[in-house]
């Protein structure tokens, strides 16, 4: 009983086993991974403050001086920091590894 496996079991009361159903109907159905990553990502929301930088995560990201005192909608992964104003992006900075920095432009 070395080899044998859960998908390998033949049924009871059909033919075959769930190895030979994958193999015969969904193994065609099945298509490559996409080649880029996926990234999780979180929204959030945060007031531009006097100085056109918002508050995330410990950092501070500049945005358009013309967002003063707005409200916008952050959208970050691991990777990136994304700022958006009625759905309309705005800036788009590296996310911060430290705490406490500023990221200016983007």
């Amino acid at each position: 009983m070395a080899n044998y496996t859960f998908e390998s079991a033949a049924f009871r009361k059909r033919e075959g086993s769930r190895a030979s159903v994958f193999a015969a109907l969904e193994r065609s159905a099945l298509r490559p991974l996409p080649a880029e990553r996926f990234d999780m990502s979180q929204w959030s929301r945060a007031r531009v403050n006097i100085d056109y930088h918002i508050a995330f995560d410990g950092n501070f990201y500049s945005v358009p001086y013309t967002l003063v005192q707005q409200v916008v909608e952050i959208r970050s992964t691991p990777a990136t920091v994304e700022i958006f104003h009625k759905g309309q992006r705005v800036a788009s900075h590296l996310r911060g590894r430290t705490r406490a920095k500023r990221s200016i432009g983007g």
